[in-house]
């Protein structure tokens, strides 16, 4: 999988490139719930601003929801930031995401400059 991991103080962020499948981005969510690392950060940038392709369809947002909201119990307040290229077809994919996310105790928010994604990520 395309995915370049760089783990911060606060955060993770990831960045995803070439053609991503949500079998992919799955992996990665469950790998990273998992580590050491994960329960003492505060939020998770996804940078899929350099993707060419996403094979991902409402029901798999959904499952990955339904997963996040499985570690919110655990987590507690958490931000998941979605920074994708400026087209119709991942702004949908990641709005209906952001719109799933709503009825989990994370905050989610999409954005098409990583300037904004992570002032967004790193406010209180």
């Amino acid at each position: 999988m395309p995915c370049e991991k760089a783990w911060e103080p606060q955060g993770l962020y990831r960045k995803f490139s070439g053609d991503i499948s949500f079998a992919e981005i799955l992996e990665s969510n469950l790998e990273d719930q998992s580590d050491y690392r994960f329960p003492s950060i505060d939020y998770v940038i996804d940078d899929m601003s350099e993707i060419t392709s996403l094979s991902l369809d409402g029901q798999d947002t959904g499952e990955i929801a339904n997963i996040n909201n499985m570690f919110a119990a655990t987590k507690g307040r958490f931000k998941i930031v979605i920074c994708i290229q400026d087209n119709p077809m991942q702004t949908a994919i990641a709005q209906g995401f952001q719109k799933q996310m709503e009825s989990t105790p994370f905050e989610c928010a999409v954005f098409h400059n990583l300037t904004d994604a992570r002032a967004w990520a790193e406010a209180p």
